[in-house]
């Protein structure tokens, strides 16, 4: 894992959040990463929060912290001016008066391995099944690299610590297979096996591991230090399928009415459900955190007997039981503020001082929705 300094800078910070939620895992046309502030600067304390409005940038300056760290963007959409008397505009204005730097998580975090979704999941007390649904379509490479035997683990350590070689919730993951390679040296080179001027035969590794095609540069700068040979031999091939990770999650559980589920779940969240289709047994469950009711068919198709969501639209709920399948919508905020909370955990664990801005009463608790 990332280490960091004794007194992390704010930067320090966004690269270990993006350690564990990877920019290419964000879907392209989201907001992700430092939106507002100093990458040098002292992070100081962190605030955590699920949104990125006035109240949290009031609670964020309120309670010291020097950096916000928000699931949902401080600025989404191009600005063309920043005045008082926009509710937008007055809220970044807030931040950056306050020095606050602001970094954004949003659908990296949601379909990173042991992020949002994961958390929610555990919230609901699933035993984790695999992953399902869309992703961010990122393109993806495997590198294939030949080496000596007594350099490969230094040569996949590094591609590692680049950002190669993870697999879903797996790092450092690599294909390693002996060979023998050949080269004949002209006059000017310096081999490090051998000799200029005649061929040479020795034992070497071919190492294959899989990358997002977005940091093939960083990838290659990494080999190419910890490689011994003078002109390493580095190829990128275009991989099928993508280079993202799915958002959803799939979740066990000992089979029970669908109603009964339901009203499980609300309880566990703290909220109120709403169901679309008829009364089953459901024992596979799919969720979603926030706005997932379109990811209805993807579960279906993974065989889930039921998706569990923030938000449904009516022709998304609709079409959902008109095939037979089951919807559970147990709101937006409910069903994410978990995920926010684990990030808060995590980012204390690795050192940093960071506290989780929870939601007021007027926006929590069993409210939104009908039960």
């Amino acid at each position: 894992m990332l280490s960091l300094p004794e007194f992390p800078t704010v930067g320090d910070v966004c690269r270990l959040i993006d350690s564990w939620a990877p920019p290419h895992l964000a879907y392209p046309w989201d907001r992700h990463g430092l939106q507002l502030g100093d990458p040098s600067a002292p992070a100081g304390r962190v605030m955590v929060s699920l949104d990125s409005d006035l109240t949290a940038i009031e609670a964020t300056i309120q309670s010291g912290c020097g950096m916000l760290v928000v699931h949902h963007p401080l600025i989404w959409e191009p600005l063309k001016t920043l005045t008082e008397d926009a509710p937008r505009s007055r809220t970044i204005l807030a931040a950056a008066r306050a020095g606050l730097a602001v970094y954004g998580t949003h659908t990296a975090w949601d379909c990173a391995p042991n992020g949002l979704n994961d958390s929610l999941l555990q919230a609901l007390h699933l035993c984790p099944a695999g992953a399902f649904g869309s992703d961010s379509g990122a393109a993806a490479l495997t590198m294939v690299v030949h080496t000596s035997a007594e350099s490969a683990d230094a040569v996949v350590d590094a591609a590692s610590q680049a950002g190669a070689g993870r697999i879903g919730g797996y790092e450092r993951c690599a294909f390693q297979s002996p060979g023998e390679g050949t080269f004949l040296g002209g006059a000017e080179t310096s081999p490090v096996v051998g000799q200029a001027g005649r061929v040479e035969r020795v034992p070497e590794v071919r190492i294959e591991m899989v990358l997002p095609a977005a940091i093939r540069s960083r990838v290659e700068a990494a080999v190419r230090a910890a490689h011994p040979y003078e002109e390493p031999s580095i190829q990128f091939l275009q991989r099928a399928g993508s280079g993202g990770h799915p958002i959803g999650r799939l979740g066990r559980t000992e089979p029970i009415p669908l109603g009964l589920f339901a009203a499980n779940a609300a309880d566990a969240l703290e909220t109120r459900e709403q169901i679309w289709g008829a009364e089953k047994p459901v024992g596979l469950i799919a969720v979603i955190g926030g706005a997932g009711g379109g990811e209805w068919w993807a579960a279906q198709a993974a065989g889930a007997d039921v998706l569990l969501t923030g938000e449904v639209k009516h022709d998304e709920g609709v079409a959902a039981v008109e095939a037979g399948f089951a919807v559970v919508a147990l709101g937006h905020e409910a069903t994410e503020q978990p995920g926010m909370r684990h990030l808060a955990a995590r980012l204390m664990d690795a050192g940093v001082q960071a506290v989780c801005h929870e939601p007021g009463p007027h926006r929590h608790g069993r409210c939104g929705l009908p039960r």
